[in-house]
């Protein structure tokens, strides 16, 4: 299994920005424009860094790989036996056997054939109520079947559909990724196979998966319609009906809302992550950074060493003289200083910051509020 937080080279605990600036860093180092676009290693490396980091960069998906990575690393124990002996035989021990000229009562007899009769009438009864349940899929007229730990319908569609799949992703307006043989589909909860198979999959954000075919990516919608060519070399989740792809070294806005259509973001060498209706851009020209709406226009000027994404309408930026940050608002306003070393996006009206190489929390009029001390 490929372990992306060595490709990357970060730490299974990194954050989000650490992951981000990891993957910059080595975009730039084996993207093929850097090679003459002929070193099919460089190609290689720079479709699994953008793999990586198209897992690790979305909380779902990540939580999701962790555990299969946990699973791979730490399979579950198998239990093996052997005598103290150490022998490869079996013996029995001193008087295991019951001997022949002992007597067995009638009575004790009957008591074992009673207790072994209750268990199986116990067994039998518990197979037929269970399958008189899926029968019903939870939602028939006895009470007493659909109460207390009984399954909801759902699960129980979803119980049935396990003996067909290896594996089942999260149930999503009534659709779910199955996985079988190498390859995932999607299916309904009767078990109708919705699109084609694919070799790797996305979950769905606003009705949209990114998924990948034949090396590359594309969207489906989830009523396994696919809405665009599988073409791209990269390709984001789907936030506020727009998608961030590249395709031939080149980055592209594709809208879903409406009529679908795609921008070419001409003179960019690298983006960042869409959020607040603003994308974080960097121009080839002046490898400087700025951000442009979702129609590709530019609304605050590339003047940035680095920037963060806008959350709660404020975004880090990276003054290209001290390489200090500090904090723009959606108008491109420095409103927090360039004073620190570090800093992450907000949250809830807090960043984490670093200066002088202490790390403490502000709100966003600069104030501190935690670990000031």
């Amino acid at each position: 299994m490929k372990d992306y937080y060595q490709r990357l080279g970060v730490k299974p605990t990194a954050n989000f920005d650490e992951i981000k600036k990891a993957y910059r860093q080595l975009s730039k180092k084996y993207h093929p424009d850097m090679h003459g676009g002929t070193h099919t290693y460089a190609e290689d490396v720079f479709k699994e860094i953008q793999e990586a980091y198209h897992t690790l960069a979305d909380d779902s998906r990540r939580a999701a790989y962790d555990y299969q990575l946990e699973v791979y690393r730490n399979p579950p124990k198998r239990t093996v036996y052997k005598n103290t002996q150490g022998q490869h035989t079996y013996q029995a021990p001193h008087n295991y056997y019951r001997n022949s000229s002992v007597e067995v009562s009638k009575a004790d007899i009957l008591k074992s054939t009673t207790v072994w009769v209750a268990l199986g009438v116990g067994v039998v009864w518990m197979v037929f109520m269970f399958m008189y349940y899926l029968k019903n899929e939870g939602t028939g007229g006895d009470d007493y079947i659909t109460t207390g730990s009984s399954l909801s319908g759902e699960q129980s569609k979803l119980f049935k559909l396990r003996e067909k799949y290896s594996q089942l992703g999260p149930l999503e307006d009534g659709v779910t990724w199955g996985y079988k043989n190498g390859k995932y589909e999607l299916v309904d909860t009767s078990g109708k196979v919705l699109s084609a198979k694919y070799d790797w999959v996305g979950g769905f954000n606003e009705e949209v998966a990114v998924v990948k075919k034949a090396g590359k990516y594309g969207y489906v919608k989830n009523t396994g319609q696919e809405l665009t060519p599988f073409k791209y070399d990269f390709a984001e989740k789907v936030t506020d009906r727009i998608a961030i792809v590249q395709y031939n070294n080149k980055y592209y806005i594709l809208h879903f809302e409406g009529r679908f259509k795609s921008i070419e973001l001409t003179g960019v060498s690298a983006v960042g992550t869409y959020a607040e209706g603003l994308l974080p851009v960097k121009l080839a020209a002046t490898e400087k950074w700025g951000y442009i709406n979702a129609e590709g226009k530019g609304m605050i000027l590339p003047a940035y060493w680095d920037v963060t994404e806008f959350r709660d309408d404020l975004a880090g930026v990276k003054d290209t003289s001290t390489h200090l940050w500090g904090y723009i608002n959606p108008s491109g306003k420095l409103v927090i200083p360039f004073s620190y070393e570090k800093v992450t996006v907000f949250k809830d009206g807090k960043a984490r910051v670093t200066r002088n190489h202490k790390t403490y929390i502000i709100d966003n009029i600069n104030r501190c509020v935690a670990d000031c001390d």
